[in-house]
């Protein structure tokens, strides 16, 4: 399995002036984020997955068996466009913001 800083390094591919590179669209680097914080947090058998963050900048933490802390953060992502891709892959309604969901 690559590294998953390597990973992440590749969601900061953007062109200068923010345009994606040739072939993707603006959703590619956040796909590919929350693609390899999944492969990561089954490959360290994470018990949860937390997403935190101060304005747009984004920082995950993986819950470990036995209590310990993994701290990522993905470069170029925003946490806004992650915590969607989230809902999204758990049939979440994004447009709730105020309430908890419970993922199916």
């Amino acid at each position: 399995m690559e590294d998953l800083a390597d990973l992440l390094d590749e969601t900061s591919g953007a062109q200068a002036g923010g345009a994606p590179p040739s072939g993707e669209d603006e959703f590619g680097p956040t796909i590919r984020a929350a693609d390899a914080i999944i492969m990561e947090a089954v490959a360290r058998g994470a018990e949860s997955v937390h997403l935190d963050g101060a304005g747009d900048k984004a920082l995950v933490r993986l819950r470990l068996p036995g209590g310990e802390l993994v701290h990522l953060e993905p470069p170029g992502v925003r946490l806004p466009a992650l915590v969607t891709r989230f809902k999204i892959l758990a049939s979440m309604d994004i447009t709730e913001r105020r309430r908890p969901q419970d993922g199916r």
